[in-house]
């Protein structure tokens, strides 16, 4: 399946740098981080408003049944802490490509993909200046980048 993502994810800027086999292990890697990023806003008040195709809703109690009552916990405390940071759409979208970027020592073109985070983060920064005081930005990039 990430196989086939990879020519569509190529017209994302940057991705056409990153070789195919890096590529493929950043998403291997990754994926869950991805996933708790994109549904972060559906963990409010300690229930999941994630809902199945066919209507069933993801509960935190189905939640609790598959992962355990703790690792159930570590994602709705991630949830909250990052629900908490008010993130704009575009704040939120320039935070994808810097997860998936970040150190992997099992790729083999490291430095490209440390270029491609940099460039991202200074977009980010860039993108919390225009939209918030530079004192709120600087503390909040710091947050994010650490």
């Amino acid at each position: 399946m990430i196989t086939y993502q990879y020519p569509k994810c190529t017209q994302i800027p940057g991705v056409n740098e990153i070789n195919r086999e890096d590529f493929h292990k950043m998403m291997l890697h990754r994926v869950n981080d991805y996933y708790q990023i994109k549904y972060a806003c559906l963990l409010m008040n300690n229930e999941c408003y994630a809902i199945y195709p066919n209507g069933v809703q993801y509960s935190r109690r189905r939640m609790t049944q598959l992962y355990g009552t703790e690792m159930t916990n570590i994602i709705f405390e991630f949830g909250n802490k990052f629900n908490e940071l008010k993130l704009n759409n575009q704040e939120h979208a320039l935070l994808f490509p810097i997860i998936v970027c970040n150190e992997d020592e099992t790729l083999e073109d490291q430095e490209t993909i440390r270029s491609i985070r940099v460039c991202y983060l200074y977009a980010l920064y860039t993108q919390m200046c225009t939209t918030r005081k530079k004192e709120d930005a600087e503390i909040l990039f710091e947050q994010l980048s650490t």
